[in-house]
């Protein structure tokens, strides 16, 4: 992936901060040398410069200093937008979702979420990981299913969908673009399925 700085981003506030004395230092001794610009400046200078030769790739770069460029996501952010409003809509306050994109879709449905990847799931989050891919290692399909049982899934991955508890329990809908799986018993919560 081009992206794991996104990994890394949270480090690079107090990276930077404990570079910035070092920084300063090196702008002066640059000062003394050649350059007739304030320290200040050629600590700054210094500090997007290495700032742009750490970033992973021409991709991130181009995403984080290129106001031009279309952001990391954007387009499965809208979707997810647009998933959100529809859910909150169309189903009943107490209907349960299933994500794996579990914070933009959470935020605008206003309903209750299974997070599938444990961000925000307590039985989850202390289960143990599967591979090392951070934020994207765990996940429990028999507690989901049995347990958590949502009432929608957003999106079947990590082999969810080939579950015979799932193929059993689960349809597939596909309104106003968006497609998801709900729960055939729960069909009585969302509006646009009601028989």
């Amino acid at each position: 992936l081009n992206y794991e700085s996104r990994f890394l981003m949270p480090a690079y506030p107090p990276l930077m901060t404990l570079a910035a004395p070092a920084l300063l230092i090196f702008g002066a001794w640059l000062r003394t040398r050649w350059i007739r610009l304030p320290t200040i400046a050629i600590a700054a200078v210094t500090m997007v410069f290495l700032s742009l030769r750490l970033t992973p790739s021409d991709e991130v770069r181009s995403e984080w200093f290129n106001w031009r460029t279309e952001t990391l996501y954007r387009s499965k952010n809208a979707d997810n937008v647009r998933r959100g409003l529809y859910w909150r809509r169309h189903t009943a306050s107490d209907t349960v979702i299933g994500l794996n994109w579990a914070g933009v879709p959470a935020y605008f449905s206003e309903r209750p979420v299974v997070d599938f990847l444990g961000k925000v799931d307590r039985f989850i989050a202390k289960s143990k990981g599967r591979i090392y891919w951070p934020g994207h290692s765990k996940w429990d399909w028999d507690y989901v299913m049995n347990d958590a049982r949502p009432d929608i899934v957003s999106e079947p991955t990590r082999d969810l969908d080939k579950r015979d508890d799932f193929k059993r329990d689960f349809e597939r809908v596909v309104v106003e673009g968006l497609e998801f799986y709900i729960r055939r018993a729960a069909r009585d919560k969302m509006s646009t399925l009601a028989h």
